[in-house]
């Protein structure tokens, strides 16, 4: 395991594999995108990223899905892409565009560490619920 991380430890491209959420409340652990979550983490090397994660469990929607469906559908989807600068304990993110569009403008710290070639981000804790992710 590597103390500090470095923009070349993360260039490329990421799988996710894991993504939990610890409540601030201290109730038991979460998982916002299911058991099964999918998704990637882009990192360039012109500074540039881009993150999608999703449900593994869903389903395509029909044709003729109504505005309703389509809207429940979208909430099972998170992304987002910006500029990203890499500190020795944290990869820091300026969100450009986003699905949430309140995070645009916003910056996202996330704690960062290198394990058996894995990527582990979290989030800091005065954000409230922490979330775990492993790439």
């Amino acid at each position: 395991m590597s103390e500090a991380i470095t923009k070349t430890d993360i260039l490329g491209s990421w799988r996710l594999k894991s993504m939990v959420e610890i409540p601030a409340d201290g109730g038991p652990e979460r998982l916002p995108f299911g058991p099964n979550p999918v998704g990637y983490f882009h990192f360039l090397d012109d500074g540039r990223v881009s993150s999608l994660v999703a449900r593994g469990d869903r389903e395509a929607l029909p044709p003729a899905a109504s505005d309703a469906e389509r809207a429940t559908d979208a909430g099972k989807v998170a992304g987002y892409s910006g500029t990203y600068m890499v500190l020795p304990d944290r990869i820091v993110v300026d969100i450009e565009v986003c699905v949430n569009q309140a995070l645009v403008g916003h910056r996202f710290n996330r704690i960062a560490r290198i394990v058996d070639g894995a990527l582990h981000l979290r989030t800091l804790p005065e954000e409230g619920a922490e979330m775990r992710l492993v790439w």
